[in-house]
């Protein structure tokens, strides 16, 4: 089960800094939010190695995923946000059963 809530967590990761990188072309995400996502992204991929940055990784992906609603589209996407906070609770539960 470790190696598969790893795996899940780095394709998380990996997901939410290549959708940002996608966005900022696309949509003309500004470079602070970003620098943001990526940044929070690498942070949640060093996790395997400083069990600190997963909570923040992972938290910070969260905060920013509010910035991204309201930056890109205007306002939050509720139904979108839910989703994001019931998988980010979902990997916390298990981190803390591991």
């Amino acid at each position: 089960m470790t190696i598969a809530f790893w795996l899940l967590t780095m394709l998380y990761a990996v997901l939410m800094g290549g959708a940002a990188i996608v966005q900022a072309h696309q949509a003309g995400m500004p470079l602070w939010l970003l620098v943001l996502n990526v940044g929070f992204s690498l942070i949640l991929l060093t996790s395997r190695w400083w069990v600190p940055s997963f909570y923040i990784g992972l938290l910070g992906l969260l905060g920013t995923a509010l910035a991204n609603g309201l930056v890109l589209n205007g306002r939050i996407r509720w139904s979108h946000f839910t989703v994001r906070t019931v998988l980010t609770a979902a990997l916390i539960w298990w981190h803390l059963f591991l």
